[in-house]
């Protein structure tokens, strides 16, 4: 089974929006068997605002890279961490 990210449109209420999920295909036919019921990503109002705020989560991702945050720390370590 191969898998990649694809962008899903939902409809929530009367609202428009946008979100990736993980996306599997069966290896011989190559057609989708399944997506994730959650999405891996926040919704977006459109597909370009999802691509826009993928881009400053890898910018983000990227920067910061060398200073791992801890999530069980406490505000002082994390800050300590950040250098701050």
């Amino acid at each position: 089974m191969t898998w990649n990210n694809r962008i899903y449109r939902h409809i929530i209420g009367s609202k428009e929006c946008f979100a990736l999920h993980e996306t599997f295909y069966n290896n011989e036919t190559g057609l989708i068997e399944s997506w994730t019921e959650v999405p891996v990503t926040e919704f977006s109002d459109s597909i370009d605002e999802l691509i826009q705020d993928l881009e400053q989560k890898l910018t983000d991702a990227k920067r910061f890279r060398n200073a791992v945050l801890l999530p069980n720390a406490n505000v002082d370590e994390n800050n300590l961490i950040s250098g701050k």
